[in-house]
């Protein structure tokens, strides 16, 4: 496996990771009244996502240059774009962060309705960016469609993975805390971890490679190790885990649930970040 798209897979992990999280934030705040009305938990959220846009941001400035050299992408006019874009999702993260912060508070960039909007901003964004990378390669429409959709199912799975084990939490200290956020969200990862499944079925029985890799790809890829350990690991294993979790939740099991899903990330996170080395190894989203 070449290590020059390396720098590409972790802004690609960075990026589905705060997009996904911002889409829970915004979830929870239209779905969860009681998860929603817990300052410490959307703040615990914030604290996690911030410094993810930060270090993107960083990331960005100083590794643009360096992917633009990949044969298969060409940058062109929208190196501007996406480097504004990245700014502008970090102005962005701060302000949300500084509104739940102040929440409650009779002065500026405190009340819920401007949080909503920055975090629904902060979506768009993040959507954005991905148009923009992903606008950059050299692929077909078909192909850029598959790329879209690759990400933000890894960014769902990733947002949902963490706001449920971080919401697990809240019943250490407030045991009293109903158990339908957590039951909820924990349901809602499967969802998820589910259509992840479908789509890397779809994509294995299409074979559509989004852009061509000629000799990189002398491994067929059916026989690539990396690729069963990413299914058996980011899918298998993480909707394992996640139903358990689930299970668990139901019966007001939030011990048990809330280690489940620590677990349930860390395959998430594994999966994710291979899933996204595999794209230019074998050029097929899984």
């Amino acid at each position: 496996m070449s290590l020059d798209p390396l720098p590409l897979v972790v802004l690609l992990g960075m990026m589905q990771f705060v997009f996904g999280g911002y889409v829970f934030i915004a979830i929870i705040q239209k779905q969860l009244a009681v998860a929603s009305s817990r300052k410490g938990f959307i703040t615990a959220l914030c604290v996690t996502y911030v410094p993810f846009t930060y270090l993107m941001l960083l990331i960005s400035f100083n590794i643009i240059d360096q992917i633009d050299e990949l044969y298969f992408i060409s940058f062109d006019g929208l190196r501007i774009i996406l480097r504004f874009s990245f700014v502008l999702m970090t102005l962005l993260s701060s302000m949300h962060f500084l509104t739940v912060w102040r929440t409650d508070s009779k002065k500026i960039l405190s009340s819920l309705h401007l949080r909503i909007k920055i975090n629904n901003l902060l979506i768009i964004v993040s959507l954005i960016s991905f148009f923009v990378i992903f606008l950059s390669f050299k692929t077909t429409a078909v192909g850029f469609i598959l790329l879209l959709l690759h990400s933000i199912i890894a960014g769902l799975m990733l947002g949902g993975a963490n706001t449920a084990m971080t919401w697990g939490h809240w019943y250490l200290v407030t045991p009293s805390l109903p158990k339908e956020p957590l039951v909820f969200l924990t349901s809602f990862l499967m969802k998820v971890i589910f259509i992840n499944f479908l789509f890397f079925i779809f994509m294995m029985f299409l074979q559509y490679e989004v852009f061509s890799l000629s000799d990189s790809n002398a491994l067929n890829y059916i026989n690539n190790p990396a690729l069963w350990l990413r299914f058996l690991v980011g899918i298998g294993l993480a909707f394992t885990l996640a139903f358990f979790a689930y299970k668990a939740s139901t019966i007001h099991g939030m011990m048990s649930a809330t280690g489940l899903l620590y677990l349930a990330l860390g395959a998430i996170l594994a999966g994710a970040f291979l899933s996204n080395a595999l794209l230019f190894e074998i050029g097929i989203p899984t």
